[in-house]
């Protein structure tokens, strides 16, 4: 994917039953993040650099804001504590 997909470019990527948005930056793979558990987290791109769940995740700018899918659980868990 690295070396077919062309810099700037968006594109329909289906992975584990799921379409995503895959958009490559900086020589970088990311998917468009849709779950709602990210509502209200300034959280819009997931690196797409290893299959094994841990990730970096990017703001719209493509800077890292969480590293973790266990720090995603705790931010929407806080994020949701304090809405409340």
């Amino acid at each position: 994917l690295h070396e077919e997909v062309p810099e700037g470019s968006l594109c329909v990527f289906f992975r584990n039953n799921h379409f995503a948005v895959l958009h490559k930056h900086a020589k970088e793979l990311y998917l468009l993040v849709t779950d709602i558990a990210f509502k209200g987290l300034p959280i819009v791109w997931e690196k797409l650099s290893t299959v094994d769940g841990d990730t970096l995740f990017t703001n719209s700018e493509f800077y890292v804001q969480i590293n973790t899918q266990k720090d995603v659980a705790i931010a929407a868990t806080e994020q949701k504590y304090h809405s409340s």
